[in-house]
């Protein structure tokens, strides 16, 4: 790496490790079934927001190589969906997502379930967990 200010310049050797963790453009089972049971709230909750079964999204895993919790970010033009799923039995195995619209900062809506099949509920957007400031 170089760095250079007023003249100054500064060189660095970095060593990186590059890892393939797995394909991400599938979500998981599990995340799979979440993304369903939320899309099918929204839906009844928050019609206006137009998202359904159909909507076509790009599957990124937000922090690869965190176990226990799953984390996606699915990509359309219009939305950016996050979704977590706490990979354990139930009923500790709640889920959320964060809805924010794309080329914008904040996310305008939360939801949280607890354990599969239970009730999906709006909650604050500061409860989403968020890792190294994303």
């Amino acid at each position: 790496m170089i760095a250079e200010r007023k003249g100054y310049i500064e060189r660095l050797k970095l060593n990186i490790e590059i890892i393939d963790w797995a394909s991400s453009n599938n979500l998981s089972d599990l995340a799979s079934g979440k993304k369903m049971e939320f899309i099918n709230w929204l839906n009844q909750n928050y019609p206006n927001i137009n998202i359904n079964n159909h909507t076509e999204w790009e599957i990124f895993w937000t922090y690869p190589q965190h176990i226990i919790v799953e984390h996606y970010t699915l990509l359309n033009n219009q939305y950016e969906l996050r979704i977590c799923c706490h990979a354990m039995i139930p009923p500790h195995d709640w889920s959320m997502i964060r809805l924010r619209e794309r080329n914008t900062f904040t996310a305008f809506l939360s939801a949280r379930q607890d354990t599969k099949g239970g009730l999906i509920y709006q909650i604050p957007i500061t409860e989403y967990p968020l890792l190294y400031g994303y």
